[in-house]
């Protein structure tokens, strides 16, 4: 095995002890992060309750956050975690692929670790930024292919999730009208 190989390798072993982690950490102490305010809020958007003051966020992301909602704080706060490091991991690939095609291997694993730093923290929490960041980064790889709808969906995606993927989109649709015309 070449030491390229072994340090992939070791690479996804440490993501994946990383994400075990948090998702032990959600699943045993469910209440010491954000989900339980957004499945409250989900809850109540459904209900037809007014908006909650503690929740600033569009109400697209009470529709996404639904399925994770129906389950319960623990296993949807853990499947909610899921879907953000498989849309990291995905993000991180596709840019590695795209930058560097030749070495994409170990390169995917120098991201993923350079990842764990400031995912940790909102991975823990729950927060809706890792999936934002990781659409916006699955979005502009999208448009660095010449894939206009993909890159116009998964940002479309992000600004549902959080406003502040405004910016985002304004800046992605300003330089590439394409992927803003969509």
């Amino acid at each position: 095995m070449t030491r390229e190989r072994q340090f992939f390798n070791g690479a996804v072993l440490v993501w994946a002890f990383f994400t075990t982690v948090v998702a032990a950490l959600s699943f045993i102490s469910p209440t010491r992060t954000l989900v339980p305010l957004y499945a409250a809020a989900t809850n109540d958007f459904w209900a037809g309750l007014n908006h909650r003051w503690d929740y600033y966020y569009l109400p697209a992301s009470q529709i996404l956050f639904t399925p994770f909602a129906a389950l319960g704080e623990q296993i949807g706060g853990v499947l909610w975690r899921s879907v953000a490091v498989g849309l990291l991991s995905m993000a991180a690939w596709q840019w590695t692929a795209i930058l560097v095609s030749e070495r994409a291997r170990p390169a995917l694993g120098v991201f993923l670790l350079l990842l764990i730093p400031g995912a940790a923290g909102v991975l823990r929490n729950g927060q809706f930024d890792a999936h934002m960041w990781a659409l916006i980064m699955i979005s502009a790889a999208e448009v660095a292919r010449g894939r206009n709808w993909p890159a116009a969906i998964t940002l479309a995606l992000a600004l549902a999730l959080k406003p502040q993927a405004i910016v985002a989109v304004l800046l992605i649709g300003t330089t590439w009208p394409r992927v803003g015309a969509r």
